[in-house]
């Protein structure tokens, strides 16, 4: 499965995300066994073959093929999710509540085990190797995929917002609010402190981003040293709007719609001449993904596009209602999971909805309300055959689909 690069969400609806987690809860780490939860199946249905493009722009028509897709409750934490899910290699999936209840579930929703955080649960759990990683607001904590404390690291002051995210050497890294100041915190992938470094900007409700060679920290605009948490001053006579890691392991930054990728060489960084440039018409991008080729993906709230490394459109998939915030992922068959509102005003808010996109197509196979109540999404992950994606209210979904060529 390829993995997307870490795009960036409407910057409302991160902190919002971030302002939810704020009731503390200290109870000892467990792991019980749990009753098994029966999924519910929220809904069903056949989406109609219809003509489409397919190809590059302008292609001869073809069949827009036929999907059967269901919708299924895994969990339900009254409190909400502050982040995502993740999954594991033997597709666990675990996933954080609002007031530090952390869960291992199935795929089919049964509960394995569940363990209270010490605190309010922040950000998105994390898989790395054979440790589940999980935030909450006062610390960091290492668990077995059985759900067993390895190890807790406490920050000294102020409020864990986002993270955590791995090196290739193992440290881990998060963001810490303190009154109007951030901080990236480092740590050992062994719970202990490596630096604390403040950081410029007074938003902190986006992960840092180690890169695939160890050298950087990147976070929104500012780059800093994984040695010991300075910053890093890339020499560019801009400065970029933020920094994406893509599936292909390349270093990429955005600037005024232009996608560039770059590497860190003799202190300076050094812009590849090949650009990436979103078409005027179709607007800013909301969020950018880079696949395992270097292929790259632009998500705008009514539109998906495909472009090569060097620039050229492959497609651009529309749709007539929908706002779409949330790049998924990419499953199996290299189809494109894109999340975010049902609604055809945009003043009104609509049902949270789910569609994937393939580049030989130009409309989403399928489009469809996760359920009909109002919610924002905090993301998700995809599988092979469909996604699994959790709602601020609580619900996490698992989302299957059958068909196509």
């Amino acid at each position: 499965m390829s993995e997307w690069a870490n795009g960036r969400a409407s910057e409302s609806a991160i902190r919002r995300f971030g302002v939810l987690a704020a009731i503390a809860l200290t109870i000892a780490a467990c792991s019980r066994p749990a009753p098994a939860q029966t999924p519910v199946v929220t809904a069903e249905s056949t989406l109609a073959v219809a003509p489409v493009e397919t190809g590059s722009p302008g292609a001869a028509p073809a069949l827009l093929p036929a999907y059967s897709v269901v919708t299924m409750t895994l969990l339900t934490d009254p409190s909400g999710f502050p982040g995502s899910p993740a999954v594991s290699g033997e597709g666990t999936i675990f996933v954080s509540g609002l007031t530090g209840r952390l869960y291992a579930v199935t795929q089919s929703g049964e509960l394995l085990w569940e363990a209270m955080l010490p605190a309010n649960a922040a950000g998105t759990p994390l898989v790395a190797g054979k440790v589940l990683y999980a935030l909450d607001r006062a610390g960091l904590n290492a668990f077995t995929f059985g759900g067993e404390l390895l190890w807790r690291f406490e920050h000294e002051s102020g409020t864990a917002i986002a993270g955590p995210t791995a090196g290739p050497d193992g440290a881990l890294y998060y963001t810490i609010q303190s009154g109007s100041q951030g901080h990236i915190q480092a740590v050992t992938d062994g719970g202990e402190p490596l630096w604390l470094t403040p950081v410029g900007t007074h938003s902190y409700y986006l992960p840092p981003l180690p890169t695939p060679n160890g050298q950087l920290v990147l976070f929104r605009s500012e780059v800093f040293s994984t040695i010991d948490g300075a910053p890093v001053d890339l020499q560019l006579d801009f400065e970029p709007e933020g920094f994406y890691i893509g599936a292909d392991r390349q270093v990429y930054l955005l600037y005024q719609d232009v996608l560039m990728r770059w590497t860190y060489a003799d202190g300076r960084a050094i812009l590849s001449e090949e650009r990436v440039i979103s078409p005027h018409e179709l607007g800013s991008p909301v969020q950018v993904g880079i696949l395992d080729n270097g292929d790259v993906v632009f998500v705008y709230p009514m539109a998906v596009a495909w472009f090569t490394p060097a620039g050229r459109m492959l497609q651009v998939a529309r749709v007539e209602e929908g706002v779409f915030t949330h790049l998924i992922d990419v499953t199996g068959g290299g189809l494109h999971v894109v999340c975010g509102r049902s609604r055809t005003d945009l003043r009104e808010n609509g049902a949270p909805n789910c569609a994937i996109f393939s580049r030989e197509y130009a409309l989403p196979l399928w489009n469809r309300p996760i359920r009909s109540e109002e919610a924002e999404f905090t993301g998700g992950v995809a599988l092979p055959d469909g996604a699994i994606v959790a709602l601020e209210d609580g619900g996490l979904y698992r989302i299957e689909f059958e068909g196509g060529p």
